[in-house]
């Protein structure tokens, strides 16, 4: 049976200065979602098996994208902040039209969540656990342009997903 249904997803992640300027902006970037994020997230919560997962928060990082068989974002940012829940009930809005369904999650990495400036240029969303691991519950996640984020700028992200 082939009914077409796709999942895919975009983000664009902007850096800010103290005084609200917006010093980095890596456009629209289209997403990449991993077989382990095909399986714990969608499959495994669709049929109510144990050990489903739901997204709950993003992580940056200054490796390469994830592999397709990936469950860890390389070069994860771990700072004292960890990674950074996403808002409300994890996809704070949503839309629907012609047979489909975006999502859109709203984030905020504040200001000193990096210990000194780094060159970041990937990003990942996640279920957070108490231990902020990156055991296998990367969903998705995928590389962009590197922008270089000092310790006093702030990173806002806006991740969207879509089914349809």
């Amino acid at each position: 049976m082939k009914d077409g249904f796709k999942i895919k997803g975009c983000f664009r992640i902007n850096i800010v200065d103290e005084d609200g300027t917006i010093r980095g902006d890596s456009g629209w970037v289209d997403n990449q979602v991993t077989n382990k994020g095909l399986e714990n997230y969608l499959a495994y919560t669709l049929f109510g098996i144990a050990g489903s997962l739901q997204v709950n928060s993003v992580a940056l990082g200054t490796g390469t994208a994830p592999a397709t068989d990936g469950t860890t974002l390389p070069g994860e940012v771990m700072s004292s902040t960890k990674r950074t829940s996403i808002g409300g009930s994890a996809f704070s809005s949503r839309s629907t039209s012609n047979g489909s369904c975006s999502f859109y999650a709203y984030a905020t990495f504040p200001s000193g969540f990096l210990s000194a400036a780094s060159s970041i240029q990937n990003i990942g969303l996640f279920k957070n656990t108490a231990t902020n691991d990156t055991g296998a519950s990367l969903f998705a996640g995928q590389t962009y342009n590197s922008s270089q984020c000092n310790s006093n700028q702030a990173v806002n992200v806006t991740y969207q997903i879509q089914l349809g």
